[in-house]
């Protein structure tokens, strides 16, 4: 099953001159693909649903899922407040970020509330692009009391004989509410260490209760987009 993400157009408008380069980079994805149809295709930004000439791209969307060439029709987002002014029934999918300490959208109850609405999820993030993996410092862009937060999870964890791996995989395949998760590889070796892990963690209730506990509210550690990496 293949999902892919069009480019967003934020801060401009939808007419037939931009959905016309969007259709054509659609089917040239379709062609090196080498593929007549995909599973999803997600809205990058919720903004291109909102900005002027919206409909162009809603009846762009609507027209190539009653064509066959999507199953579902989906949207990326980073907040819960990302989809205000959404019309909820035009959306089948929704990629959301989800780990260890980003526990926003479950603690919302806005996991609940796409479910409940026949919305699948899938989600992004689980390893916080890495850190959550990180035995040694971390970057100086996160804050001293993250830091400090992280070692006590590294602390509970070797209590426990767990990994920051498999502890960060546990966590997210114990909701029955998604559909799937997505990782990033740089090598074979990562991608079969992920299914190991997968394969091989136990659903554990009490460790998922225990993980609930080490959120993290401050969206400057947590949101990719605020990190000051040059500081």
């Amino acid at each position: 099953k293949i999902i892919t993400k069009f480019r967003s157009f934020e801060g401009k408008f939808w007419d037939t001159k931009s959905i016309s380069k969007i259709n054509d980079n659609f089917y040239k994805s379709l062609d090196k693909l080498k593929v007549e149809n995909l599973d999803a295709i997600l809205i990058h930004k919720p903004i291109d649903l909102t900005i002027d000439g919206k409909e162009y791209l809603f009846d762009w969307l609507k027209k190539i899922k009653k064509d066959g060439l999507v199953k579902r029709i989906g949207i990326s987002i980073y907040n819960e407040e990302d989809l205000e002014n959404i019309p909820l029934e035009f959306i089948q999918l929704v990629q959301l970020p989800l780990s260890i300490y980003d526990q926003r959208m479950l603690r919302s109850g806005l996991i609940n509330k796409l479910k409940e609405n026949g919305i699948s999820i899938h989600t992004r993030s689980l390893f916080l692009q890495g850190l959550l993996l990180k035995r040694s410092k971390l970057p100086l862009f996160i804050s001293k009391k993250m830091h400090q937060h992280h070692s006590k999870l590294i602390s509970y964890l070797d209590k426990k004989n767990i990994s920051l791996l498999d502890a960060s995989i546990a966590f997210i395949k114990n909701f029955s509410e998604l559909e799937a998760f997505i990782v990033g590889i740089s090598c074979k070796q990562d991608l079969i260490e992920i299914i190991n892990s997968f394969f091989n963690v136990e659903n554990n209730v009490q460790l998922l209760n225990d993980l609930k506990y080490f959120y993290w509210n401050n969206e400057n550690d947590i949101d990719p987009r605020l990190w000051k990496i040059d500081n």
